[in-house]
């Protein structure tokens, strides 16, 4: 009877090891990758509205992403953070990156329809203006989308390390507009045909003629920030885009996009540092890390 009992009692030890394994494993994986983007990016990763800097208008309800979704989300910022420079967040200010599982207002902004589920209007994401960004995770494709969508608000906010919204984030509207319409265009950048043959390989036949979406029509900002996210998640094929056919409104877009993300740091990305990480050269972009193709002005 002891003896049975013992068996009995060793396999309940047994399932139950084996089944707290995954969500120990879980814990661990996420506060791995935390530690990665903390370490990698100088901002903060965060889940929850308390932990956002105080001070600022966020969304009428944000809700909670499940433990299982918060890693998931995690492991898609992990990889879409490396597309910068090591630093390039942190150097601009941006403290916090927020991730949810939805973000709704009371109230839309005439792009999106209302929600009978969530009683209100669902958003991507939002940048707060100084130094965070908060972003909903509804799939795998659109969390990189919106990433890039609200880092770049910050980046085109910014200024060799300085963020001051009301100084710099419309200054360079004019240009953009100059550069889409073919009053001032930018040059196509210099390439080595050897990259220029690799990146054709890489990406797909696709070319942005005008602008993104309907949404690049709200704002000169946000069609840049459309832009941005476009040019990062098909980055081989928007590269080889501005090299062959840099006259397309759509790409003095993607041009003009370059050239704030070099010109947010005084030393940022240039065209190099991007065409080294679509071609998988991550340790020779962060050596050579905008110092060399940098976007010339006609």
């Amino acid at each position: 009877m002891q003896q049975s009992l013992f068996v009995i009692l060793s396999a309940l030890m047994v399932v139950a090891s084996a089944t707290a394994t995954p969500a120990h494993a879980g814990v661990d994986e996420l506060t791995r990758l935390k530690q990665q983007f903390h370490d990698y990016t100088g901002s903060t990763l965060v889940f929850g509205r308390q932990a956002l800097p105080p001070g600022h208008l966020y969304y009428d309800r944000m809700y909670a992403l499940s433990y299982a979704r918060r890693v998931k989300a995690a492991r898609i910022v992990v990889a879409e953070m490396k597309k910068y420079p090591r630093n390039y967040l942190g150097a601009m200010g941006l403290r916090r990156v927020g991730l949810f599982d939805a973000l709704v207002a009371k109230r839309g902004d005439g792009f999106r329809p209302y929600n009978r589920k969530y009683r209100g209007y669902m958003f991507y994401g939002q940048w707060n203006g100084v130094n965070a960004v908060i972003a909903a995770y509804y799939s795998d494709t659109q969390l990189p989308l919106t990433l890039h969508h609200e880092w770049f608000h910050h980046v085109d906010a910014t200024r060799r390390g300085r963020t001051n919204y009301r100084r710099f984030f419309a200054a360079d509207d004019r240009r953009f507009k100059a550069a889409v319409s073919g009053r001032r265009r930018y040059r196509a950048p210099v390439i080595a045909a050897g990259d220029l043959k690799r990146l054709k390989a890489l990406g797909s036949r696709r070319v942005l003629r005008g602008p993104v979406s309907h949404y690049a029509s709200k704002t000169a900002g946000e069609d840049q920030a459309e832009t941005a996210r476009y040019l990062m998640t098909r980055l081989a094929s928007a590269l080889v885009q501005v090299v062959e056919q840099p006259r397309l409104p759509g790409s003095q877009r993607i041009l003009h996009v370059l050239s704030e993300y070099q010109r947010a740091l005084r030393r940022g990305p240039g065209f190099g540092w991007f065409v080294d990480v679509a071609l998988g050269r991550a340790a020779l972009a962060s050596r050579r890390q905008a110092m060399r193709n940098k976007l010339k002005v006609r």
